[in-house]
Order: structure tokens, then sequence, then C-alpha cells
């Protein structure tokens, strides 16, 4: 938390921010990754082709 009358975020804290949009970035990748390895499956199960 900033001191009293300070505002913004620390260069520690913005680092880690940073850190961790770049790794929610790329969990959101792998989830959208893994849906469309679901759907393409489940398409392949319902006509037969597996």
């Amino acid at each position: 938390m900033p001191a009293p009358g300070r505002m913004g975020l620390t260069s520690d804290e913005r680092e880690e921010l940073a850190r961790l949009r770049r790794e929610n970035r790329r969990l959101r990748e792998d989830v959208d990754i893994l849906k469309r390895a679901t759907a393409s499956s489940i398409g392949r199960c319902n006509t037969g082709l597996l």
C-alpha cells in the first residue's frame, strides 16, 4: 500500500504486475488451445473418424 499522499505502484509491484499479466496471457492461450482440441476431438468422435 502506498504511503499517504503517494500514488502509483513501486517498481517491484510493476514488475510483478507485468509478470502476472504475461502468465495470465499464456494461461488463456493454453485454455483456448485445449478448448479447440476438445471441440475437434468431439467432432471426430461424432463422425466416426477415430
